[in-house]
């Protein structure tokens, strides 16, 4: 994209939603509420495969215009090396019409046309070839300014989300320290402890009548246990 001299950019209106549920599979998004049971006749978010599912079947449908347009999950940029303004608005035509044949629908308030650079994904692409960071072109002119963009700049470092902590009560007193290890219930993760004795919890024999009933519960999850060592 680099170096094209007209960018546009299109975003598809709710873009999971436009996706269809094979009728096989619509059981398989069942969720209960207060008001009964409801499925999806659309693809949900949260899926764990909507994201893969969502950019395969855009990829496929704009392939043979690879040399004009990329997508971005419900971005799709296209551009052209010409100075023709015509030309851009031909490709653009292409890339539309593509997207109404398979009954695609945009958000034309979100959508941006013929201009000669465009953000994408943190960074500036234009026509002099080159790609400029959003950092390159912001201008800090207060001292609340720069410790907004210091804080921001620290933010793209790995880090703990957030970290919690609780005090055992009554019967938790007396769990082991296994036991307190493995007593959580969240999104899907990765635990890292220093307890090794944790790679192998869901292949012991011998466990108390507590772990079971946890079993359970983090077996909703693709929860994987490793260790490190204390530095």
């Amino acid at each position: 994209m680099q170096g094209a001299f007209w960018y546009s950019c299109i975003f598809l209106l709710s873009g999971y939603y436009q996706f269809r549920v094979r009728g096989c599979d619509i059981p398989f998004t069942a969720f209960q509420t207060p008001d009964g049971a409801y499925e999806y006749l659309v693809l949900p978010m949260g899926l764990s495969n909507a994201p893969s599912t969502f950019n395969d079947g855009i990829r496929r449908i704009l392939f043979d215009l690879r040399e004009i347009c990329q997508c971005y999950f419900d971005d799709i940029y296209v551009y052209t090396k010409s100075k023709s303004l015509k030309y851009h608005l031909t490709a653009l035509d292409r890339v539309l019409t593509r997207l109404e044949d398979h009954q695609f629908y945009v958000k034309i308030s979100k959508c941006i046309f013929c201009v000669p650079e465009i953000f994408l994904s943190w960074d500036y692409v234009g026509r002099d070839d080159q790609s400029h960071s959003d950092c390159e072109w912001m201008q800090v002119t207060t001292l609340l300014e720069e410790s907004s963009f210091k804080r921001r700049e620290d933010g793209v470092i790995e880090r703990p989300v957030a970290f919690g902590g609780l005090k055992y009560k009554d019967a938790k007193k007396n769990y082991s320290i296994c036991e307190k290890e493995i007593y959580l219930l969240d999104k899907p993760f990765v635990v890292e402890t220093d307890y090794r004795s944790l790679e192998t919890i869901f292949t012991q024999k011998t466990i108390s009548r507590r772990v079971p009933r946890w079993y359970d519960e983090l077996s909703e999850y693709p929860i994987k246990f490793g260790t490190y060592k204390e530095k």
